[in-house]
Order: structure tokens, then sequence, then C-alpha cells
């Protein structure tokens, strides 16, 4: 069957004809300048970009346009990232650009991200202005491969980790709740008399001040729990950042259940009394480098 199109377009109203043609017109001409666009270019300017910012040297194998319900993005795949101290974390694929918010009109951008890797995965938004904002979540971190955590962290803790956060970066610090879950993994600090291996680790945290107009930095402890074998503890309370994490200011009361005679008896000379059913209490101040156990 052949096709006229001087027919169709000659049978068309003269308004959609009007506005029909350039439009389609446009559109075409758009969709080869995408398809010839050099993405290599980009890439390779992008990937330097965030090279420098991050300090850690990334490659791309691919990029390209990544449209999507959360805004037009751009896309990488294949990317190998590499670290001052010679790590190198392979990553499947990586998009961001601008996302849909009204923050735009007030001239505060708002971009999107989404990291795929075989160390887990992370998606979320970040606010770029004078108090930069992040909302976001990381699915099934395996903390055992992301090693450059280790510095980051006051404690040691393996396993696979998940959380929500929404931190907000005042000028006086961090701001705002978050919220861990961990798996199958050890907590270890060196205030610890062993390691304390888990099944389940669930922490509720809130950084910010003690009160309003207060100088003192927090990070509450709203709820944290471990479950495993051997114990189970619940705790709550605060400690307070300083410039090295273990001068920070610890003020915990923890709940001790279901304890085992062998940790029992590792804990007690530490001054914590565990009764004939498993059970404890304890309060812990000082700091976390010299913490005080009541």
């Amino acid at each position: 069957m052949d096709l006229n199109f001087s027919s169709l377009a000659a049978s068309l109203p003269r308004t959609a004809r009007a506005l029909g043609i350039p439009l389609a017109a446009f559109l075409l001409t758009g969709f080869f300048i995408v398809l010839g666009f050099p993405y290599h270019h980009l890439t390779d300017r992008a990937t330097a970009l965030a090279s420098r910012a991050l300090g850690v040297e990334i490659t791309a194998a691919e990029s390209g346009l990544s449209p999507g319900l959360d805004g037009p993005g751009f896309r990488f795949d294949d990317l190998q990232v590499v670290t001052p101290t010679g790590d190198i974390y392979p990553v499947q694929s990586a998009r961001f650009g601008p996302a849909w918010s009204l923050s735009w009109f007030t001239l505060t951008p708002t971009l999107f991200y989404e990291v795929e890797s075989r160390f887990g995965t992370t998606e979320g938004r970040i606010t770029l202005s004078e108090t930069a904002a992040w909302r976001g979540s990381v699915e099934q971190a395996d903390l055992d491969e992301l090693r450059f955590l280790a510095d980051m962290l006051p404690i040691r803790l393996t396993g696979r980790l998940s959380g929500r956060g929404e931190i907000v970066t005042e000028t006086h610090g961090l701001d705002g709740p978050l919220s861990l879950l961990a798996s199958d993994g050890v907590l270890a600090h060196e205030i610890l008399p062993f390691e304390v291996p888990f099944e389940k680790l669930n922490a509720e945290l809130m950084f910010g001040r003690a009160s309003e107009g207060d100088t003192e930095l927090l990070v509450e402890i709203q709820d944290f729990a471990i479950t495993g074998n051997l114990f189970h503890l619940a705790a709550s309370g605060s400690v307070a950042r300083a410039d090295k994490a273990t001068d920070g200011a610890v003020d915990l009361q923890v709940e001790l259940s279901e304890v085992s005679p062998r940790i029992r008896r590792m804990i007690e000379p530490l001054g914590v009394r565990i009764d004939a059913q498993g059970q404890g209490r304890l309060h812990i101040r000082g700091t976390l480098g010299n913490p005080i156990f009541r």
C-alpha cells in the first residue's frame, strides 16, 4: 500500500498543519542531534570534574541521556573509582540530573542521583545552597568491601547496611534524622572487651543541638538495638560531637537481656551486673575513648 503524505497533510485542518509540521520537524531535528551528540567528550569532562570534587579517580566506559520520571538525566555505565589508597571500586551504573522541584524557582538547584554496584545501591536528592541538604537511601551496602568507611566511622562495623536520611548541613553542623539497619555483621570498638556479632542492628539517630540556642552539638540516639545469639541490647542517649571522635562526651542508658553465660563472665568485671534471668542495666558516661560504666 502506497502512502501519499502530501494528500494526508492537505486533508488536515490549516491550524494543525501550521503547528504540527514545524513541531514534527523540530522533534526530528532534536532526535538526530541527540543521536549524533559526542557524549564521550562530555563523559571525560564530567568524570574529571567529579574526580577533583571527590578526591578520587573516576573513569567511565559509556554515557548518554537517560530520561525518567524523576527528570531528564545523564547516565554513566561501567565506571571505575580509584581512591588515593589504591582501592578500586567498580560501579555498574550512575545516573544524575536536575530533579523536578519547586526549589528551582528560588534559584536553589536540586539534583537527583542513582548509583548501582555490587557493593550496594543508593539514590536520593541533593539540594545545593548555603545549607546544602541530602535526602535519600542506601540499600544493602557491603561494609566488608567498602573499606574507606573504616576511616570515617568511630567504630568498626561489618555486614550489610541499609539506611534512610534527611540531612541538612547547617553552619553549626549536621541536622536531621538518620535511620540505619545492619544485618549479619560484627560491631567492634576499642572500649568493648570483645567483638559483638549480631543478626540485626537498628539505629534511629537525630543530628543537631541539644536544645534551641544550645551550642553543644549532639548525635541523639533515639533508639539503638542489637539482636544476636549472645545477648540482646537496647540503648538510648546521646554522644556529643568533637573534633576527635574519641573525645565525644557519652550519656547512654543500656539495657541487656538474654545474656549468655560466656558473655556474662566477660562483662561483669566491668561492673555490669547480670541477674539470673540474663538481664542487666548500665549507664555509660565519660567519652567514647574513656567510658565510665555505672
